[in-house]
């Protein structure tokens, strides 16, 4: 087939279904039921963001969720993916790790030993790193992205929000599915299926898998391959005993062993206008392959004892990771760089907490939260730099030791039907020691050998939130929120230049105000929300990239706002047919940020780091505006078939994908995607086959870059977005 036709076919269908007048939505559109079983409305989405099931048009937070086969229907199987579909979500590559923002706000991956200020958490497991919850999204419930500091009730070091994962469970009957796509931008397979079922009268299991064996979207024409590509094997058991009605306890234990082989790193003129390519030239750094390989393993077992009409819920957790990762500096040929990341990290955690009964005058939750984890991490740096006048290798040695112990409660007072009065509270108390050690393994040193010895850092914080939400009318809610978070301080684990003065950096904090209103209307065949907020980081952690190094400088920035306003509304046009979409404006910047290094546009000299401030710049990673529109129609074929049609519009303004703010290699102007799929299927879901495009328009993208100053001539490098994929997909179910 000519290789024109397809993306213009679906190109063409898509347009048709996404050209209809669209409202905004928070989230990718969801299932349709067949005509048998449509209902009056748009259907209730519950959620457990407030550690109890609730209707997400109760709950006083601006949040996006995500129903797994929303997820699958589009192969959004990371965050990478997941941040088309949510305004005010970002997530940057780097050499490191990824990293994840809201509303502006994150915590940059260049320092391995940061704990991120927008947490994760799988199955009620904090996740401070992205890689203990890196492994590709496969059989999930549901995700709840929640927007804003969640310091008070959701736990430890959310001061820019929180991503919830919750996978599927074991069932009460039989039930089983198999997909498979072939994926024909990338030439692979991505295959998954679960089996589920009761063992026993009391015991019931489930067991899930996924493969993924594909090639990459980038030309590399100095390796003769396709970067990146993707092996993954991932696998989860779950495991629930409901011996009486009034206790159960479910165990879910996850592996995950998935290897990506070569980058998504191109070069680029560091003073020119910018142009992207789906090609690069990019040689293996002394004879290494650039690689990412890791294995990971997390646990959750949850607990569940009615005591009368209260509730004893006990959460205990084990997450653990190893990985060595393999990368240049200059993405070129020669590559004159190589950093070598091996990493190991385990935590284990434990809550409790009590619910009271719903229904009363008051209502509360109180609880009990602890964790412990070691991280070690073994960085060597080895380089060819200027001609052959800079040669060797170093490697850093870094070792942390953390444990945070908290309290928290929430209490609801219904003063009266109508109006209800939330408080909320976290005491938290984090303990740290690290220590840092680097080495001339041979040849010239780039910097200084030097050692830190262990150090101690023990910090507490408070984090109050309070919330008063009105029902206008049955329907209508309307809420304000005060709120803080806090995120604990650290240490400096893979920077070449840290000092003793600079090895630990202090806790950030934020504090955030919020006034929204929810609805659901026209019997439930509307649904609409709007937030606005105003959001205040003082002790802002950064990872600064200062070029005259090469290297990221860590450190806390003085103070930094963010604000705007966030919208969504689904409309159930027909009972065939749902418009959605979601937007939100946001304006982030420094307020004051002395010590900062120079940008890009600020000549060296007159401009000096130990002068500079670079107050009213905004934020790297922050649009102006981001959203998505969409369209979902389905129409049985006769009484076997139906037919189901779904568009997708993403849009970014411009942001800065550098922290020097560089107009070249350093921002990515605005843009939109195009995601549709078109799907066939028996009446009753028993099989379906579906042709899915994303990024139909094939939009060249970067979400990350740094300038590389260490080659002749220095060079921006950028990290590639995906590009263009088509695939064709069939499931059928059990």
């Amino acid at each position: 087939m000519n290789k024109t036709v397809l993306p213009t076919l679906l190109t063409t269908v898509a347009i048709a279904v996404a050209g209809w007048p669209m409202s905004a939505s928070a989230q990718p559109a969801q299932d349709v039921p067949t005509p048998s079983a449509v209902t009056e409305g748009i259907e209730t989405v519950v959620v457990t963001a407030q550690k109890r099931e609730q209707d997400v048009q109760d709950v006083p937070i601006s949040m996006e969720v995500f129903q797994g086969r929303q997820l699958e229907n589009f192969h959004t199987s990371d965050f990478k993916a997941l941040m088309n579909y949510v305004p005010n979500l970002l997530v940057q590559p780097s050499p490191g790790n990824d990293a994840i923002y809201i509303r502006g706000f994150g915590s940059p991956a260049a320092n391995y030993a940061f704990e991120q200020s927008v947490s994760l958490y799988e199955d009620g497991i904090y996740g401070g790193r992205n890689r203990q919850f890196m492994a590709p999204f496969f059989d999930v419930e549901r995700i709840e992205v929640l927007r804003g500091p969640q310091g008070a009730l959701l736990g430890k070091n959310t001061a820019a929000g929180a991503v919830n994962i919750i996978t599927a469970g074991p069932t009460d009957h039989f039930e089983a599915s198999a997909t498979a796509a072939y994926n024909f931008s990338r030439s692979g397979i991505d295959a998954f299926g679960y089996v589920s079922g009761p063992l026993t009268d009391t015991l019931s299991a489930r067991i899930a898998l996924k493969f993924t064996y594909e090639d990459g979207y980038i030309g590399n024409t100095a390796t003769g391959t396709n970067d990146p590509r993707l092996r993954d094997n991932l696998g989860r058991i779950s495991l629930k005993y409901e011996p009486t009605d009034y206790f159960n306890i479910t165990t879910k234990f996850e592996y995950a062993d998935f290897r990506t082989l070569g980058t998504n790193q191109i070069r680029v003129a560091p003073a020119a206008p910018q142009v992207l390519d789906d090609e690069k030239d990019a040689a293996s750094p002394f004879g290494t392959p650039e690689t990412d390989t890791q294995d990971s393993y997390n646990s959750s077992t949850t607990a569940n004892l009615q005591l009368g009409d209260f509730t004893l819920t006990s959460i205990t957790g084990f997450s653990a990771f190893k990985d060595n990762k393999f990368v240049g500096g200059s993405a070129g040929d020669p590559e004159s760089w190589l950093s070598t990341f091996n990493e190991k990290f385990n935590q284990v955690s434990q809550e409790v907490r009590l619910l009271s009964p719903t229904g009363e005058r008051f209502e509360y939750i109180v609880g009990a939260y602890y964790d412990q984890s070691d991280y070690n991490l073994l960085n060597p740096s080895r380089y060819d730099l200027f001609g052959h006048t800079l040669v060797g290798q170093t490697h850093i040695a870094f070792r942390q030791h953390s444990s945070t112990w908290s309290l928290f409660g929430q209490g609801t007072f219904h003063v009266t039907e109508d109006l209800r009065i939330l408080g909320s509270l976290r005491y938290t108390e984090n303990h740290k020691r690290a220590a840092f050690d680097e080495y001339l393994d041979f040849g010239i040193p780039i910097a200084a050998p030097r050692s830190i010895p262990l150090t101690t850092l023990t910090e507490d914080n408070l984090d109050p939130s309070a919330t008063v939400q009105y029902d206008i009318q049955p329907g209508i809610m309307v809420y304000a929120t005060y709120g803080r978070g806090s995120k604990a301080g650290g240490f400096v684990s893979n920077t070449r230049t840290v000092t003793p003065d600079s090895f630990v950096f202090g806790d950030e904090k934020s504090t955030n105000y919020e006034i929204g209103a929810k609805a659901t209307l026209f019997d439930g065949r509307v649904v609409a929300d709007i937030d606005l907020y105003d959001t205040k980081f003082r002790d802002l952690q950064v990872s600064d990239y200062d070029p005259s190094q090469a290297t990221f400088i860590t450190k806390n920035a003085a103070r930094a706002t963010g604000k705007g306003v966030e919208a969504s509304l689904q409309w159930l046009a027909l009972d065939n047919l749902e418009l959605s979409g979601s937007a939100a404006y946001l304006e982030a910047a420094y307020d004051d940020f002395p010590g900062a290094a120079c940008l890009a546009t600020q000549p060296q000299p007159p401009c000096s780091a130990t002068t500079n401030n670079i107050a009213g710049t905004p934020l790297p990673g922050a649009s102006k505006w981001s959203g998505n529109v969409q369209g979902n129609f389905h129409e049985p074929l006769n009484d076997d078939l139906k037919l189901s049609l779904t568009g997708i519009v993403s849009f970014r303004s411009t942001f800065a994908t550098a922290s020097d703010l560089s107009p070249y290699y350093g921002t990515q102007g605005s843009y939109a995607k195009f995601d549709t799929r078109i799907e066939l299927a028996q009446t009753d879901d028993r099989w379906s086959v579906a042709l899915v495009g994303k990024n139909l328009t094939n939009n060249l993208t970067e979400s990350f870059s740094y300038l590389w100053p260490l080659s002749t001539p220095a060079t921006g490098v950028v990290f590639l977005d995906e590009t263009r994929t088509i695939s064709l997909e069939g499931r059928v179910r059990f």
